[in-house]
């Protein structure tokens, strides 16, 4: 059971990045897009990934969870490190992204709109997605601690 189990935890891993990638390419396009207009849909596009990317994150967290418990890893630092590396990239890339300032930008004001746009940070995101990661990679692989 516990390789069904981290292969569902593995395979929702995939569906996550897959589903949140329309998010992240959204994101760079956004970076010269600043015609209200291609710049909406770009923005619904990023929404709507992330819609899709949520089923994926409920079992990522889900099947961590029951392996943590399969596996008797609640004691080791290493399990403990990845949940905080999680809940960080998590947050940082939710405060970084600022794309929900883009979204809810009136419609009638296209300067709000390029205002919000100006303060996204696509690179960074990159940055501490991809960093984040091979973090998580590097723990749950080689359980270093």
């Amino acid at each position: 059971m516990y390789r069904w189990v981290l292969a569902t935890h593995v395979a929702s891993v995939f569906g996550f990045l897959f589903a949140h990638g329309g998010s992240a390419f959204a994101g760079w396009q956004l970076r010269g897009e600043r015609r209200p207009e291609p710049a909406r849909a770009l923005l619904k596009l990023s929404e709507l990934s992330l819609y899709a990317s949520a089923p994926f994150l409920l079992l990522l967290i889900a099947s961590g969870i029951a392996l943590g418990f399969m596996g008797g890893w609640w004691n080791r630092p290493w399990m403990w490190a990845s949940i905080v590396v999680f809940v960080l990239v998590s947050l940082a890339m939710g405060f970084f992204g600022g794309y929900h300032r883009a979204r809810a930008a009136d419609p009638a004001a296209p300067e709000d709109l390029t205002s919000a746009l100006d303060a996204t940070h696509p690179n960074l995101l990159l940055v501490i997605g991809t960093a984040g990661l091979l973090v998580l990679f590097w723990l749950m692989y080689f359980k270093p601690f």
